[in-house]
């Protein structure tokens, strides 16, 4: 009980700053941590190994990155433009995948059979093993900001506000009562899906089946959903927005 109601302490590592850009994705390895962004013409790649210093690195071209992700001893970045590639050295240098798509690529993820999955624009989905990108179809073309690899199935959140899964080769779209977008879904201990999204939406599901809306409290958008070691899971979001939930996803709390 003491750890389930301690308060959420909050560290700055580092200071915001206009020349940066924005910050989209993380990757936290045993030897640093990895922070990729920007936009077009100024992407953002850096990286600390003490969580205090944080210097640039390479990018992998001149477009902005929306997501990196640490598979063993490399790092995957995707981001605009289709824009797909792997670093062996910490982000030292890249090489870039062909992609076949000119859209942007939002989220990547680790399947449990050792292949990298990736969305973004236009309904595109990717399993990526060795050298070959394969292309996926989950019957839809809108925007998917968000993939979840599970033991046997696949899910994908859309800019529309569906849910949509993936298992032996059948899509089922599941409708979690969003009608804007959905951006980020957490599996707790006790296998309750819970997922958030714009205007301040979260909404929770035994099995991800069905979904019941939970309050929030606030109207941000919200855009990632994590755990932390007690139990507890934080969303975060638009305007500062901090979250933090200690009953699986039924009540929600504002941490200043």
């Amino acid at each position: 009980m003491s750890a389930m109601s301690a308060d959420l302490e909050l560290s700055v590592l580092s200071q915001a700053s206009d020349g940066r850009g924005h910050v989209s994705g993380f990757a936290v390895t045993d030897q640093m941590i990895v922070a990729i962004g920007g936009v077009s013409s100024e992407p953002t790649v850096f990286a600390s190994s003490n969580a205090v210093d944080f210097v640039r690195r390479r990018t992998p071209k001149d477009l902005g990155l929306r997501d990196v992700l640490a598979v063993a001893d490399s790092l995957w970045a995707c981001g605009e433009y289709g824009q797909l590639a792997v670093s062996r050295d910490q982000g030292g240098s890249w090489k870039t995948i062909e992609t076949n798509t000119e859209g942007c690529l939002y989220k990547l993820a680790l399947g449990t059979d050792g292949a990298l999955w990736v969305v973004g624009d236009d309904g595109y989905v990717a399993r990526v093993l060795g050298p070959r990108v394969q292309r996926g179809d989950f019957e839809t073309n809108t925007r998917l900001l968000a993939v979840h690899a599970g033991r046997d199935e696949i899910v994908v959140l859309g800019f529309d506000g569906q849910l949509r899964r993936w298992r032996d080769g059948r899509v089922t779209t599941v409708p979690c009562g969003a009608t804007k977008p959905i951006t980020g879904l957490a599996i707790t201990a006790k296998g309750t899906w819970i997922v958030v999204g714009d205007g301040g939406f979260i909404a929770r599901s035994p099995d991800g089946q069905w979904f019941s809306r939970a309050s929030s409290g606030v109207d941000a958008d919200l855009e990632g959903i994590g755990s932390l070691p007690d139990g507890s899971f934080v969303a975060v979001g638009d305007r500062g927005q901090i979250l933090r939930t200690t009953d699986d996803g039924r009540t929600w709390r504002v941490i200043p």
